[in-house]
């Protein structure tokens, strides 16, 4: 053994002894992980698991769909631990350049990342912290580093392929700037304005169209903007809102111009518009014409919130496929012949309408309701199967600014739905907490067609349990003296969460003269409803079949309902 006093440098010596060992131990270690089974993978299938990896991480720095306000970036950088374990798997993911394309803002790995990324196309997403979440949390640690973003930026604009931005006007100055030029690989540009009343709204570049030939999304909430610039020949998607509670930054120029932008991208498939339509001229009328007829040939899905009449002139002027799917909230005033235009080219086109749901959300103090119409295959009914897949035609959700919903307008809505083909109706009347004196009056929509002969299917139903006098009330026949069946070809009559038991010595000798009035049913179906056998017995001797559906047996000694077991009950 050598020992420090024989000779000067000995320490040194042993140091070095000690360095070959490990040399010695690391190459052994290197050999001897050559024979673990996970090393026997092919570098593309390490890959494809190390951007499993990356991806779980990036979803937990993110404040979408969680609950986060902002990105934490530290989140997001432990998958990079995976270059630590061993040669091979660091040489692996240094080798490959995709892993490193969804590129991690605010840390010092952001240079670094930018740099292994190398040419690939590259894909930001990233989330500023508000002011108060900087002075709040201190996040302003996880941005130490934002000051190089520009450059970063500049340097990498040519192979950008996704940028996705929630921040402030302060926070954009960082991408705005570097964005003026060319970016020939961007297709999705998503910019969320979350700054409040004390922020202007941003800007958007009004030549950033001439700098991305191949921009196919588009999203922008809360930004200044102009109609004429936002024209994205290969746009394939384009949603635009306002940054609540601000309602002022919208896009600006006339509904002429929102057309004429509208006119120029030819390859929309999506187009969502939320509140940011010009008004049009007070002197206008549902056949005005505001500008070009656009034809979008390759439209699958059209979402619209607006006042009534803007939605209507917007829809008369767009000439979409007929397969297209139509999510329209109409607010404000009830000038629903607005509407009628374009509905009566929506369903003489369409495929003709078999099933209709109306949800009835009115209260006390807002008027509320959503008509939704489809072709094809049964699926409202319980126990109804079908091999063909229904198709929505349209959502038409309508929020008038009056207290209550009124029979004519309704009327002229549902009138205008082309119902010679309809099978089925389903009402939903969603109650309010409380019962009593103050309760509004209720429109009865499956009225409203009455003496509709293809209607084979009817269903009534609400959110919680009802009274059997809530359900007589609620759908009162809408003029005295009725004696002919509503609908002439009924079938099936589903009711859906009603306490029958309650209040049957008052309303319940008029249930079956209420039923006969529906028309000439041959089954009934009470899908969570509690019911007596007496009373099922007087049923059945006016409807040959009565089907229970998840009945509500009400024990008194609890208080409380439970789901019970399907029954059937028929006669011969």
């Amino acid at each position: 053994m050598i020992k420090i006093r024989d000779f000067p440098g000995a320490h040194d010596v042993v140091e070095l002894e000690i360095k070959a060992v490990e040399l010695m131990v690391s190459s052994i270690r290197t050999h001897y992980n050559t024979f673990s089974l996970v090393n026997r993978l092919p570098p593309e299938l390490l890959t494809l698991i190390f951007s499993f990896v990356r991806d779980c991480y990036l979803d937990l720095s993110r404040p979408f769909p969680r609950s986060k306000i902002c990105t934490e970036p530290l989140l997001a950088i432990p998958w990079f631990k995976v270059t630590h374990v061993c040669r091979q798997w660091r040489n692996v993911a240094l080798e490959n350049p995709d892993l490193w394309s969804h590129v991690v803002l605010g840390t010092k790995w952001m240079p670094e990342n930018f740099r292994r990324s190398r040419r690939a196309p590259l894909t930001i997403n990233h989330s500023f912290p508000s002011d108060n979440e900087l002075e709040k949390q201190g996040i302003h640690t996880f941005n130490e580093d934002m000051d190089d973003l520009e450059e970063e930026i500049a340097h990498h604009r040519s192979h950008l392929l996704q940028l996705t931005l929630a921040g402030t006007i302060v926070d954009f100055q960082w991408i705005l700037h570097p964005l003026h030029g060319p970016a020939p690989l961007l297709e999705r540009l998503d910019l969320w304005n979350t700054g409040g009343p004390e922020y202007d709204a941003p800007s958007f570049p009004g030549d950033l169209n001439t700098f991305t030939p191949r921009l196919h999304f588009l999203r922008l909430v809360g930004w200044e903007a102009s109609w004429t610039t936002l024209t994205f020949k290969t746009l394939v998607y384009l949603e635009v809102k306002p940054s609540p509670p601000a309602e002022s930054n919208v896009p600006v120029g006339d509904f002429c111009d929102f057309l004429g932008a509208l006119e120029k991208m030819p390859c929309l498939e999506v187009l969502r518009l939320t509140n940011v339509l010009p008004s049009p001229p007070s002197t206008a009328a549902p056949h005005s014409v505001l500008g070009p007829i656009v034809i979008l040939p390759k439209l699958r899905q059209i979402t619209l919130s607006e006042d009534t009449s803007v939605c209507g002139l917007a829809l008369k002027h767009i000439v979409a496929p007929v397969t297209a799917e139509h999510n329209i909230a109409c607010w404000g005033g009830g000038n629903y012949e607005f509407l009628l235009p374009w509905l009566s080219v929506k369903f003489n086109l369409s495929t003709p309408m078999s099933q209709l749901s109306i949800t009835d959300n009115s209260n006390q103090l807002h008027a509320r309701a959503s008509i939704s119409a489809w072709a094809g295959g049964r699926n409202i009914v319980p126990g109804a199967d079908s091999g063909e897949e229904r198709k929505q035609l349209l959502c038409l959700s309508l929020a008038p600014d009056t207290p209550c919903l009124y029979w004519p307008q309704m009327e002229i809505i549902c009138n205008a739905l082309s119902s010679a083909n309809l099978e089925e109706i389903h009402v939903s009347y969603h109650e309010t907490e409380t019962y009593g004196p103050e309760e509004f009056d209720r429109i009865n929509w499956l009225a409203i067609f009455s003496g509709n002969k293809s209607v084979r299917h009817a269903t009534i139903s609400f959110p919680r349990e009802v009274s059997l006098g809530r359900l007589l009330t609620v759908t009162q026949f809408w003029r005295e003296g009725q004696t002919q069946p509503i609908f002439p070809s009924l079938e099936s009559f589903t009711l859906a969460d009603v306490h029958l038991e309650y209040e049957w010595p008052v309303w319940g000798p008029q249930l079956p003269k209420w039923l006969e009035l529906w028309g000439p049913l041959t089954k009934l179906v009470l899908q969570r409803c509690t019911i007596k056998d007496a009373m099922l017995s007087e049923l059945r001797t006016m409807i040959p079949e009565v089907v229970e559906v998840d009945p509500l047996i009400y024990p008194a000694w609890v208080g409380v309902f439970t789901t019970g077991l399907v029954s059937v009950s028929s006669v011969a």
